[in-house]
């Protein structure tokens, strides 16, 4: 099954040998100006066409809900005013969004073009940033997704839902069994000893991320019992890349610790 696929990618990343190779592309991966200045959190067609372009497979992406309901890729509707120039006073709506380009010249994506691009690229995931954390924004989100997707397992299955609380993952498994899921702790009340516990206890949750100082040698030896990689974001230094490989952590979420092309 496509669980066991995920799982599969994960255990060959780890046995390459370039570290970087566990890398996840944040927020769909830095593009690079004319001037070679680093455009980081567009989320954009290009960011996910060049990045993959480079090699990476597993893409995070932040997600909002527009003023109509849709779900857009964006970080908030703050930061896509501002990386857009947009008009809005609260929130877009899906078309306005649609019709914005970042930084001049990418071009804004909603769900229906994330799922699209997964269609095309049947090696790629989808790791899902969206930081809300109660139920009826949660529901409606991946409502989205479900309906973007027509309910297709191929494509749903590579959607790898980040959850910032255990409850999260009952609230999605409403909607759909999603046979991979990350906890990410950037948002979560759970000491590490809870994280450990919750983990052990729910095999669908495939990873964890964090902060690195979070990531020490006893959190990162506590999971690796229970077999649950440690992910680290967002890292961009590959010195600091090392030294987190040294310290048992498994991937890094980076904007561009690839080399470009």
């Amino acid at each position: 099954g496509v669980s066991e696929h995920f799982t599969a990618l994960v255990e060959q990343r780890a046995a390459a040998t370039n570290f970087r190779s566990t890398l996840i592309a944040h927020a769909g991966g830095a593009l690079f100006d004319e001037r070679g200045k680093m455009l980081t959190y567009t989320n954009s067609r290009e960011a996910l066409d060049e990045n993959y372009a480079k090699g990476h497979r597993v893409f995070e992406i932040d997600f909002f809900l527009t003023e109509d309901e849709k779900l857009a890729a964006a970080h908030d509707w703050e930061h896509g005013r501002n990386i857009t120039g947009g008009k809005w006073k609260t929130a877009p709506t899906r078309a306005e969004w649609l019709a914005q380009k970042i930084y001049g010249k990418y071009t804004p994506m909603d769900i229906d073009e994330v799922v699209k691009f997964l269609a095309s690229h049947p090696d790629a995931f989808i790791v899902t940033d969206t930081k809300a954390t109660d139920r009826e924004t949660v529901a409606r989100e991946f409502a989205e997704i479900f309906r973007a997707t027509g309910g297709n397992a191929v494509i749903l299955d590579r959607f790898i839902p980040q959850i910032y609380h255990p409850q999260m993952l009952e609230w999605l498994d409403k909607i759909y069994r999603f046979p991979a899921v990350i906890y990410t702790l950037y948002q979560s009340p759970q000491t590490p000893a809870q994280v450990v516990a919750f983990v052990a206890a729910a095999p669908r949750v495939k990873a964890v991320t964090m902060w690195a100082k979070m990531a020490t040698p006893e959190f990162i030896a506590a999971l690796k019992e229970f077999s649950r990689p440690v992910y680290c974001h967002t890292i961009n230094d590959p010195t600091e890349a090392e030294q987190l490989r040294g310290r048992g952590v498994f991937g890094l979420y980076t904007d561009s610790l690839l080399p470009r092309k």
